[in-house]
């Protein structure tokens, strides 16, 4: 079993607003985003060029670092196969999350792991298409976001909180504490999606 493809990088970035004008210079188009109150900051930014949801995703935390790089498998029993290989290849504690349903933007079905050197990696099965030029990007806020429907359990606190640093780069703080995605919020006894 291979994956079809290299989907998407998803990267914490200190701001998401400045991330996503460049890329859209750059030609990338918006297709989802995310915005915090009170002043519906953008805190997270979903880009395409190939009219997938995303091709790259910006979320606001302390960055740059990289979250997980996501690789596109045919159908959801292949999830429960890339277990399976793992486990039979002596590594069996590769799953960090999963098999779940995203909530939110995407509505992946996802299963997330982590290579033997840590870097987290995303396995799902393919999402809606955003090929039409005149769609309007989908807004989300956090409340909406987290009373989006979904399955599966809730994310393990590695899953919120850690990344991969780039190398020579220290992570910085966003400006704004409070407009930022604040992942370790979203895992609580309110969270949908479990």
């Amino acid at each position: 079993m291979c994956p079809l493809r290299l989907d998407h990088t998803q990267i914490f970035v200190p701001d998401v607003a400045t991330q996503a004008k460049f890329y859209g210079e750059l030609g990338f188009r918006l297709s989802e985003y995310i915005t915090a109150e009170p002043n519906n900051d953008m805190i997270g930014a979903f880009m395409q060029v190939k009219g997938n949801p995303h091709d790259i995703v910006f979320l606001q935390a302390p960055g740059p670092q990289i979250h997980h790089t996501a690789f596109t498998v045919p159908e959801a029993s292949h999830l429960m196969h890339v277990g399976d290989l793992l486990c039979e290849a002596g590594f069996f504690d590769s799953v960090e999350w999963g098999p779940i349903r995203h909530w939110g933007p995407g509505w992946a079905r996802s299963l997330y792991l982590r290579d033997p050197d840590g870097h987290r990696l995303e396995f799902f099965t393919n999402h809606y298409q955003m090929i039409d030029l005149e769609e309007e990007p989908v807004a989300w806020s956090i409340d909406q976001l987290m009373a989006a429907p979904g399955w599966g359990p809730k994310p393990p606190e590695t899953w919120m909180i850690e990344a991969i640093p780039f190398v020579g780069v220290s992570p910085h703080e966003p400006e704004d504490a409070d407009a930022q995605i604040g992942f370790s919020g979203l895992n609580n006894d309110d969270t949908k999606g479990s």
